[in-house]
């Protein structure tokens, strides 16, 4: 393990994974281009980032002082914090902020767990590197003998050079729903659309600022997403169990949020792997802000696989 976190490798990728902070995975390399398709924040190389938690009083501002960008897990809470069991759920919940515990590292894998305070669950990560494939396996489990419902997300961000102008965005996605309060430059609030909509499928270069904020949905037993740049003839392509996680979080934050915390710096394509759909309310008929469900002692499991082609080589 070196100083900023344990380093997976094979012939294909470099993977860097940071078990101090949420098990988060930092980057991700494929060789053949030797750079991190993961968004890294404008801040990312701030002593901030690496600093305790601030206390400001909003989690939003406190959990985006220390984001760097890459993946992290969302639980028990994602997205607006909000009143829980007694207590507060802050932005994005706490998996991502505290250390987890290293139980099995090597090479090409390594194994990591946390308990939560602000909820009594139990999480492990298994992160493995074979070949192109970057196989992230979790598991999520009640340690109370009370019921909980809580939010569950991977937060994978994507950044340049793989977001450019000309990439695309492809996904086994039926609807695409907007959200109610912050849907961003491109869509309605709390509109329904059938997936794939254009211009939010067609990526753009720096020139060009934009924001989205909506949920992808209707994924089919294993869902999948592609992001193609045929520029450098690379595709990174994002599997998982629908049952696990039934919808995908859209976000775009391409130089178009001028306030805290991007200030017009943010270059990122996020498509993550929910539970919820955000906000509050019903769309289309589907219910917002509905969990995952634990009943005492009850696990849940689930896997996201990342895998890196050429752009033609995309399924």
């Amino acid at each position: 393990m070196s100083g900023d976190g344990h380093r997976l490798s094979s012939p294909e990728l470099e993977v860097l994974v940071d078990p101090d902070r949420g098990a988060d995975i930092v980057s991700v390399v494929p060789t053949r281009i030797g750079e991190n398709v993961l968004f890294s924040s404008p801040w990312s190389g701030s002593p901030a980032t690496a600093a305790p938690p601030p206390a400001t009083g909003n989690s939003h501002v406190d959990w985006h002082t220390r984001y760097r960008g890459g993946w992290q897990v969302l639980c028990p809470n994602a997205g607006d914090e909000r009143q829980a069991h007694g207590t507060v759920w802050g932005f994005h919940g706490e998996a991502a902020l505290v250390p987890w515990r290293v139980t099995a590292a090597g090479p090409s894998a390594i194994a990591c767990e946390t308990e939560l305070t602000t909820a009594p669950l139990r999480l492990q990560r298994e992160i493995t590197v074979t070949g192109p494939v970057l196989r992230v396996a979790e598991r999520l489990t009640n340690l109370a003998p009370v019921a909980l419902e809580v939010h569950w997300v991977q937060h994978p961000a994507f950044g340049h050079p793989l977001i450019d102008r000309g990439a695309r965005l492809a996904a086994g996605a039926t609807r695409l729903l907007a959200d109610p309060t912050i849907p961003g430059t491109l869509l309605e609030a709390d509109a329904a659309y059938d997936w794939p909509v254009e211009p939010v499928a067609t990526l753009p270069g720096c020139d060009e600022p934009r924001a989205v904020f909506a949920c992808l949905t209707g994924f089919r037993d294993r869902a999948w997403y592609t992001i193609t740049n045929p520029d450098l003839d690379l595709a990174v392509r994002v599997t998982w169990p629908a049952r696990t996680w039934p919808h995908a979080w859209l976000w775009q934050e391409l130089h178009a949020g001028t306030g805290f915390p991007w200030f017009g710096r943010g270059h990122a394509c996020a498509v993550e792997p929910a539970s919820t759909i955000p906000g509050t309310g019903t769309t289309d008929g589907r219910a917002r802000g509905r969990g995952v469900e634990l009943p005492p002692g009850a696990t849940r499991d689930g896997d996201v696989e990342l895998t890196v082609s050429g752009a033609t080589q995309a399924p």
